[in-house]
């Protein structure tokens, strides 16, 4: 692995080069970003360029350093990820106590946040303390998709990286040159990727998992009959995962309304579900024009709540009834 490596990219690459090479690293970065887009393979990268033997415009791969950070046992490279949805105080301590110390095989120690939206208050302001004097030969990543979730405080200490997420085509064109993805199902999983190749390729592994959800859901629309309570995603006990699961579902079913609005309207618009234009062309006499658009705006407004943590059955419950009363 290498910066090279990181699709889209370029001028976050470009930035962390040219800090390395004018020896301007800050104390502090922000990654900014939606998951699965790069920011942690970008910290990873940005550590081993850090901590190369043999660092010539990237990290070399080869050299001890860069293989034990590739390996996640580098001594002077710490990570931190939330435990029960939580960056806890007891972790920031752990960080407070290693900066303070000199390396033991590098010039630098780094410090990797993950998700550092979920800090907590007290966590927050504690590791405020650390930012505020920061040490020459530590580097300190907060990799986090949500900056107002973050104290301004924090933020204001730190050199703001900001991610780019990727367009449908250019997902597209990863699954199907670098992973020999069909067209047909490529077209499909970069819509439901939502611009984050790390999703794309999630839902490459589970592409028959996905395709068989679909097909269900392709019931449920013709037939009128919201069964997806049955599917298994309403039996996850952990509500972030639920809800991450169910949102999944409600993406294709929106793909569905979508894609019959344009084969209703006559559209020149691609199709989601390329795959499927005979289903949609059988469903299109089922929806009038009125209907698809007030079934698409329920749907959205269905996400939106959702994702405002109401509860789940009522929402779901409310939307059934709206979709076919």
């Amino acid at each position: 692995m290498s910066f090279k490596e990181i699709v889209n990219q370029d001028h976050i690459v470009n930035f962390l080069l040219s800090s390395y090479k004018a020896d301007r690293i800050s104390g502090a970065y922000l990654f900014l970003g939606s998951d699965g887009i790069g920011r942690t393979k970008m910290a990873k990268e940005f550590a081993k360029l850090i901590n190369c033997k043999n660092a010539k415009g990237d990290c070399c791969d080869v050299c001890p350093s860069c293989k034990k950070i590739e390996e996640g046992n580098y001594v002077d490279i710490h990570w931190f990820k939330p435990i029960n949805n939580a960056i806890t105080i007891s972790q920031v301590r752990e960080l407070e106590k290693y900066v303070y110390l000199k390396p033991y095989e590098s010039d630098k120690k780094v410090f990797i946040i993950c998700d550092a939206q979920c800090l907590t208050e007290e966590s927050s302001n504690a590791l405020l303390k650390t930012l505020e004097e920061p040490t020459d030969d530590s580097v300190i990543i907060l990799i986090a998709n949500d900056i107002s979730a973050l104290l301004p405080t924090i933020t204001s200490r730190c050199q703001k990286v900001i991610f780019n997420s990727i367009d449908e085509a250019g997902i597209e064109d990863i699954l199907v040159h670098k992973h020999k993805v069909p067209l047909s199902h490529a077209h499909f999983i970069s819509y439901l990727a939502e611009g984050s190749p790390g999703k794309a390729l999630e839902f490459k592994d589970l592409r028959e998992d996905l395709l068989q959800k679909r097909s269900h859901i392709l019931n449920s629309v013709y037939f009128r009959k919201f069964s997806l309570f049955k599917m298994e995603e309403f039996s996850i006990k952990d509500n972030t995962q639920k809800r991450k699961s169910i949102n999944l579902l409600l993406d294709i079913l929106l793909s569905w309304f979508r894609d019959l609005l344009v084969v209703k309207t006559g559209v020149d618009t691609p199709l989601i579900n390329l795959d499927k234009k005979e289903d949609l062309l059988k469903l299109n006499n089922q929806y009038s024009r009125e209907e698809l658009i007030k079934n698409i705006s329920t749907i959205c407004d269905t996400k939106f709540f959702i994702n405002s943590n109401l509860n789940v059955k009522l929402t779901l419950s409310k939307m059934r009834s709206d979709l076919w009363k």
